[in-house]
């Protein structure tokens, strides 16, 4: 929560303030002003309705039922002033509880007589008119105030590939579920989604009319992943343009220890935001983690069949080719490897039943170094999904979960049956350090953290809730 500036004018000259800050067409006022101050507001406002002031109000009822009577008369550019010096808690709580949901601007009194001693006396019902409410103080005529506006309009435009690498045949990309799907399911903005890959197949290069923020945006985002396979990427000047229109550009690097890029668009970018690694080696990084599908990565409960799992791609990444035949001939585990991956075309599991292994696992093997050691986005998969995570050796992995707390490192071959042998034979052990590694993840990596730490660093405060 964040002060206006020191304001010691009446009510009158905050009302009117927030009218032309917010481009606010009508104001209700839902109580009592002093009689200057209203026939000041009545001069200034030309859509001005009193409720319960006893003073040619536009319903002879109380503040209250005059709110319920007339809600539909007030368009949603409205500023709710609940004003008077004799207001209780009661009344306050009715106001804003019969208001619109999530539309306008509310003026609300704090710290007086008998009304609500503080903006956390509001919260529940300031959570029910919009759960992600942005607020701040204001003083005039020596009284606080809170003004209340309902979340930020974020708008995302999406720039990724459809295939996770050549086109047409490769799988389709898991940026759609990790990005674009990840968004909507935690409801934190609306997007839209252009192919750059199939753009560059159609003939058609992304220009800036396609990268321009929606109507009614208060915030805008245009998120893109590097085109390595095919050179599909809008061109730098279409993303400068965007953001000379007041757009914010983010990249989001998946290899960015593997693959080369062109260095103006990591450059140009407000963010860069590096899901494979915690160095600082891009202009504006912003070291993080995968955000997660929560429709899929969840911890369901139930039993867990599966000794041992090993998912990902196994057709070129030699460490898994080398590993999973050396397990299976060994016998002293029993490991499931269904070969899944993202590249793969024939795609064996969907989303779910990708997810639902590693939900009927006890343990899950994962590996993070192939040509260079990167953090994986299963690290943060296995323990969504309630099974311990048995990884090898990564500082990278240390950054977000605790050794021996909250997942199992291993060294070797030797050490990784070893160790696995061990917490499959003592489950208290297996089960507590899955617990810990759960709550770690679900409190820390969720989707619905990755995205609002996104927005708090392009956009500030006001993006996120209050």
């Amino acid at each position: 929560m964040h002060t206006l500036s020191p304001d010691r004018a009446d009510t009158a000259s905050l009302v009117l303030r927030l009218v032309a800050a917010h481009g606010l067409t009508d104001v209700v006022v839902a109580g009592t002003l002093p009689a200057g101050e209203l026939r000041r507001l009545r001069e200034a406002v030309p859509n001005l309705a009193t409720l319960g002031t006893g003073r040619g109000d536009a319903h002879p009822g109380s503040a209250p039922d005059a709110l319920r009577d007339l809600l539909g008369r007030f368009p949603p550019t409205t500023l709710w002033v609940v004003a008077g010096n004799d207001l209780d808690e009661a009344h306050v709580a009715r106001c804003i509880y019969l208001l619109p949901r999530g539309e306008g601007v509310l003026l609300l009194p704090l710290a007086h007589a008998k009304g609500p001693r503080s903006a956390a006396d509001l919260a529940d019902q300031l959570h029910l008119w919009d759960p992600r409410h942005r607020a701040n103080t204001a003083e005039a005529n020596g009284r606080r105030w809170l003004v209340v506006r309902p979340r930020r309009r974020v708008h995302v435009t999406f720039v990724i590939e459809r295939y996770s690498s050549t086109w047409g045949t490769s799988g389709p990309s898991i940026n759609h579920d990790n990005l674009v799907d990840s968004l909507r399911q935690t409801d934190a903005a609306t997007s839209s989604l252009l192919l750059h890959d199939e753009r560059l197949h159609d003939g058609r290069p992304i220009t800036a009319a396609d990268l321009a923020a929606p109507p009614g945006t208060d915030a805008h985002a245009v998120l893109c992943t590097y085109d390595f396979a095919h050179g599909g990427n809008p061109a730098p000047s279409a993303l400068r343009a965007a953001q000379a229109a007041g757009s914010k550009v983010a990249y989001v690097w998946l290899d960015s220890r593997i693959l080369k890029h062109d260095r103006a668009h990591s450059d140009l970018a407000d963010l860069n935001v590096v899901l494979d690694a915690t160095e600082f080696d891009l202009p504006r990084a912003w070291p993080s983690f995968t955000p997660k599908n929560p429709a899929w990565y969840h911890d369901p409960g139930g039993d867990r069949p599966i000794d041992v799992s090993l998912l990902g791609e196994m057709r070129f990444l030699q460490q898994r080719k080398d590993l999973l035949p050396r397990l299976r001939a060994d016998g002293r585990i029993e490991i499931h490897a269904p070969g899944s991956s993202a590249t793969d075309p024939a795609r064996r599991l969907s989303n779910a039943e990708y997810a639902r292994v590693y939900q009927r696992s006890r343990i899950s093997i994962v590996l993070t170094k192939d040509r260079v050691r990167q953090l994986k986005g299963r690290i943060f998969e296995v323990p969504l999904c309630g099974a311990m995570l048995l990884c090898d050796v990564n500082p990278y992995v240390d950054r977000f979960f605790v050794p021996f707390r909250e997942y199992v490192p291993f060294r070797d071959y030797e050490d990784l049956v070893a160790k696995a042998r061990w917490y499959l034979a003592h489950e208290d052990e297996r089960r507590a350090i899955a617990e810990a590694g759960s709550r770690r993840a679900n409190r820390c990596y969720t989707a619905r953290v990755f995205w609002d730490a996104l927005f708090l660093r392009l956009f500030g405060p006001d993006a996120g809730a209050t």
